[in-house]
């Protein structure tokens, strides 16, 4: 029930609706709404923390993050029977992306106990406090920073690019990353960092407002 209320909250934030813990008229009218022309479902992107949810902010504060300003991050891909094979190049590139504005590089290690970020393909309640709810709905989520974990739904229809009623990973893990790093969720529809995404559609690009929290973190490339 808790999930439930701060999903509903965020939601209400990110779209400017009045802060309520319940679906009220106003909050189903905007989710009725059809975007891009069409009628689109959304699906959801969680960040795990025990800090409450504020899409008011790009950033979560900087008290709070305890990555060094720059520095050689490795990361690891595990679960040898999900779709890892894809999702190699495409955290790759993804990483790329905030490299290119911060002062991190990042290199692939097979050692995942030395991993600085671990992704993983998980199903249903896997042993972290955050269950998966199968097709649509969530579909991953990552921890707060020096934890380092992110999460997919092995349930979801994951595909390359764009594709009707499919879920591209790319845009989940650009997404995934910037938490990692220390992004919270925003308000601006356009940037990687919104909590909502669009079945069918990709978002790989980084918004100006996410280069602007993270840089305010880290300084500028």
């Amino acid at each position: 029930m808790t999930t439930t209320i701060s999903t509903i909250k965020t939601y209400q934030l990110c779209y400017n609706l009045k802060e309520m813990r319940s679906l009220d008229v106003e909050t189903v009218k905007q989710i009725m709404l059809p975007r891009s022309g069409k009628e689109k479902k959304s699906v959801f992107l969680v960040l795990v923390d025990t800090r409450p949810p504020s899409a008011s902010l790009p950033i979560i504060p900087s008290s709070t993050i305890p990555l060094p300003r720059s520095g050689h991050l490795l990361r690891c891909i595990s679960n040898a029977g999900s779709p890892t094979s894809q999702m190699h190049p495409l955290c790759y590139v993804e990483l790329g992306k905030w490299a290119a504005v911060t002062n991190f590089t990042f290199e692939e290690t097979q050692d995942l106990s030395s991993a600085d970020i671990r992704i993983s393909f998980f199903k249903g309640d896997h042993d972290n406090g955050s269950p998966f709810d199968g097709l649509g709905g969530v579909l991953a989520h990552a921890f707060a920073p020096n934890d380092g974990r992110v999460h997919f739904d092995l349930e979801e229809r994951w595909t390359n690019g764009i594709r009707a009623d499919w879920i591209d990973p790319a845009s989940v893990a650009v997404h995934k990353i910037g938490h990692l790093l220390g992004l919270g969720h925003n308000s601006e529809h356009d940037a990687v960092m919104f909590p909502y995404i669009d079945v069918g559609t990709q978002k790989v690009n980084l918004h100006p407002y996410d280069i602007e929290g993270i840089q305010s973190h880290y300084g500028i490339h």
